[in-house]
């Protein structure tokens, strides 16, 4: 399957199994940490945060795998998602990856492109806010989050055992040049 987008590092995809999967193989301990705090459950797998993310297709405005290219080789090393919150005009982000400090430069690109498209992403899907959470005790889940341009809004207690979570949001502008998806 062709990419939906590609830069000399990086290309984009549609959602597929085979790709998402290899990113979750190797997920990220702190978005591994991250994911079993929002399931409550400290013994969930990376296995069981691919079938919940596999499961959720159906629903998302978006679902995107990105991988890295070196070499003439492409890792698979993040998934993007885009859903409805259930209000109106209100979508939900959500980005895993495979270790980002090893991953730290792609990551870096995919939020640079992340933040050139997101408005008029959101635009067309008549998104007029966009919502992210990150653990808080993730190192780089809200600084990811924040080079996207989102802003952290509040802290909110009480995932799982007791974890915290932070809220992060942002508006979109009504209108704007910038396109792509």
């Amino acid at each position: 399957m062709a990419p939906l987008f590609q830069t000399p590092r990086l290309a984009v995809y549609p959602y597929q199994t085979q790709l998402a999967r290899s990113v979750f193989d190797f997920l990220d301990l702190n978005d591994l940490a991250e994911g079993r705090a929002v399931r409550g459950d400290p013994e969930a797998t990376a296995l069981d945060m691919f079938l919940d993310w596999h499961g959720a297709n159906t629903y998302r405005l978006i679902s995107h795998v990105i991988t890295t290219r070196k070499s003439g080789r492409e890792t698979p090393f993040a998934v993007l998602g885009l859903s409805h919150t259930g209000y109106a005009g209100v979508g939900q982000v959500a980005l895993l990856a495979r270790h980002h400090h090893l991953f730290a430069r792609p990551l870096a690109e995919t939020c640079v492109l992340a933040r050139k498209n997101i408005e008029a992403v959101a635009r067309r899907r008549g998104l007029t806010r966009l919502e992210a959470r990150s653990w808080a005790g993730h190192p780089s889940g809200g600084r990811l989050l924040e080079t996207i341009g989102f802003a952290l809004e509040t802290q909110m207690p009480g995932f799982g055992d007791g974890e915290i979570f932070e809220q992060y949001g942002l508006q979109i502008p009504t209108t704007s040049t910038q396109t792509g998806d």
